[in-house]
C-alpha cells in the first residue's frame, strides 16, 4: 500500500491529482474504500449487519493477484503463456468469479434487509457493473 504523508490542506482537484498516481491495485481498493465512506454517510446509521455486508461487498483481490492476473493476461495474448500459467490464470479467474458470486449474494441481502430493489441499491452504491 502506497503512504502519503500530507500536513497540508488539498482541494478535491489536489486530491485527485494525488489518488491518479497510486498503481491500479491500490486505487481500486482505494475507490471501494471511499464507496463505503460514501454509503456511511449517506446513509443515517448503518447495523452492524449493513457494515459486515458492505465489507464483504467491497473485498477484492489482492494487489498482487491482481497484477499477477494482469501479467499472466498479457501472456496469454501474446500466445506466451505456459501450460503451467494457464492453469494459474484459471485459478485466479475461479475466484474472481467467487468473489463476484459471494458479491452479488452480499448486495442481495443487503437490499433485501434495505426493502429495496438490487438495482436501486447498486445505484445508490455507484456500483454499475460487478468488478473484481
Amino acid at each position: 500500500m502506497s503512504v502519503m504523508k500530507l500536513n497540508v490542506e488539498l482541494s478535491t482537484r489536489d486530491l485527485l491529482r494525488a489518488v491518479a498516481q497510486l498503481p491500479p491495485g491500490e486505487m481500486r481498493e482505494f475507490v471501494r474504500e471511499v464507496l463505503v465512506l460514501n454509503a456511511r454517510q449517506t446513509t443515517a446509521v448503518l447495523s452492524e449487519g449493513e457494515a459486515q455486508l458492505l465489507q464483504k461487498i467491497n473485498r477484492g483481490l489482492p494487489p498482487d493477484i491482481q497484477t499477477r492476473m494482469l501479467e499472466l493476461m498479457e501472456k496469454r495474448q501474446q500466445e506466451s503463456l505456459s501450460p503451467v500459467e494457464a492453469v494459474e490464470l484459471q485459478e485466479i479467474s475461479g475466484r474472481i468469479e467467487a468473489l463476484n458470486v459471494e458479491r452479488l449474494t452480499n448486495l442481495s441481502a443487503l437490499a433485501q434487509l434495505r426493502g429495496v430493489p438490487l438495482g436501486q441499491l447498486k445505484r445508490e452504491l455507484g456500483l454499475q457493473a460487478t468488478y473484481a
